[in-house]
């Protein structure tokens, strides 16, 4: 006969907190998406009549406004994160930033979060951050119109196996970055790089064979780009290191607060 252990007031409440723990993360995650709906509407609008009048004086002051509204929403953000849910920002060798000046900035990849951590980190003290992204994103309704706006550079990053059915694609990535950065004169950014390419993961580290205990093999071809068609314009590169205090960790374990402590580590490189 199987026999039962009852249940104690401590298994229940343990198991309806893991139950109900996944929750936490709605309040934060509508606030954001609320967050980047609330400014989507004039920033299309901004970038429409950037697009739309041949004029460069007006051009530029519709990017500034833009770039207004950029830092505002992620003061908003920085809000939450950082006052109410209490996570902690530990930074390192950050230093002096100049406001005008153009960064490289190259970081490790985890999830999602990197992203609020390095716009948090970076729009308040230099140009505001623009990510190197992945083709595929501007396909992402509110986030694509973001990155469109924006003009953030894209990647389409085809596999070998791709490249090996057309090989006229090998360029296309290379050429589309430098015409990206060539407009970097008219609209002002710092350029955040992820080297790894893509979120770190596991399996993709078993399966890249990296030879890092948490990182994958990083990808040199943009950073190349970067260099050879910006390098005069830098002014310093940003070398960062993301550390969490959680492990696992995911976008949503951010969402739910389970990270309590942040750390970076930043190394500056002359061009």
């Amino acid at each position: 006969m199987i026999r039962y252990a009852a249940l104690t007031l401590k298994d229940i409440l343990r198991l309806t907190y893991r139950i109900l723990y996944p929750l936490k993360g709605i309040p934060p995650f509508l606030f954001v998406v609320g967050n980047l709906s609330f400014w989507i509407g004039p920033l299309f609008i901004l970038a429409l009549l950037k697009l739309l009048v041949p004029l460069k004086k007006f051009q530029i002051s519709c990017y500034r406004m833009m770039a207004r509204i950029y830092t505002v929403a992620v003061w908003a953000d920085d809000q939450l994160f950082w006052r109410l849910m209490g996570i902690r920002m530990e930074v390192r060798g950050l230093g002096r930033l100049i406001q005008d000046k153009t960064y490289l900035v190259l970081a490790n990849h985890q999830s999602w979060a990197d992203i609020f951590v390095l716009q948090s980190l970076l729009s308040f003290k230099t140009h505001i951050p623009k990510f190197i992204i992945k083709k595929q994103l501007l396909y992402m309704s509110i986030v694509g119109l973001i990155c469109w706006a924006y003009d953030f550079p894209t990647v389409t990053r085809y596999t070998k196996e791709e490249i090996g059915a057309r090989p006229e694609r090998k360029g296309e990535d290379r050429k589309a970055l430098e015409e990206a950065l060539r407009r970097f004169h008219n609209t002002p950014g710092s350029i955040v790089n992820f080297a790894e390419g893509t979120r770190y993961g596991s399996l993709k580290a078993r399966r890249h064979q990296s030879s890092y205990r948490f990182l994958l093999p990083p990808k040199v071809g943009g950073l190349t780009v970067i260099l050879q068609s910006m390098g005069e314009q830098l002014h310093q590169i940003l070398d960062l290191t993301l550390a969490y205090d959680c492990a696992p960790f995911n976008f949503w374990d951010f969402m739910c607060g389970k990270c309590r402590r942040i750390i970076v580590q930043i190394q500056h490189i002359a061009p």
